[in-house]
């Protein structure tokens, strides 16, 4: 969302100090903080082609309308994740004897937990040079939890 304002000419740095203590006043390390919402745990083995055109029923996504966000627990990572496109991993993720091809935008490869991991993911469907495949749009990765 976004908001404006009109800040006279020639006082626009007493504003940006007064806006930094006042934010500084009011909000916590945890209120800065990103939080991911995720809409739920699934199974992998319910995550095919079948799974994808449900999903398309509940389109068009948007502010009203935020495409799910799917949490799958205890994967690995299968073979060796590789940067594409100088900053985006591509990998293949292993859960339950499933195995998904996956894509994570602007995530640095030495970042990536070694061992199982916790994934959330939107799924996508992948069109390159014809062929279409189902992949995970990773948003976050963490090492396993026993939560």
């Amino acid at each position: 969302m976004a908001a404006g304002l009109v800040v006279r000419a020639g006082e626009f740095d007493a504003f940006k100090h007064a806006f930094n203590v006042a934010a500084a006043e009011t909000l916590s390390h945890q209120d800065l903080s990103p939080v991911l919402k995720i809409d739920a745990e699934i199974d992998p083995h319910r995550i095919d082609r079948d799974f994808w055109e449900h999903l398309q029923r509940l389109q068009p996504f948007g502010q009203a309308n935020p495409e799910p966000v799917w949490m799958m627990r205890n994967a690995r990572v299968s073979g060796s994740p590789r940067v594409v496109g100088n900053k985006h991993l591509k990998l293949t993720l292993v859960a339950a004897d499933c195995s998904f091809e996956a894509i994570a935008f602007n995530y640095p490869l030495e970042q990536l937990p070694a061992g199982c991991i916790d994934v959330a993911f939107s799924l996508k469907e992948n069109d390159w040079n014809g062929n279409r495949s189902l992949q995970l749009q990773v948003k976050d990765i963490r090492p396993i939890s026993s939560a």
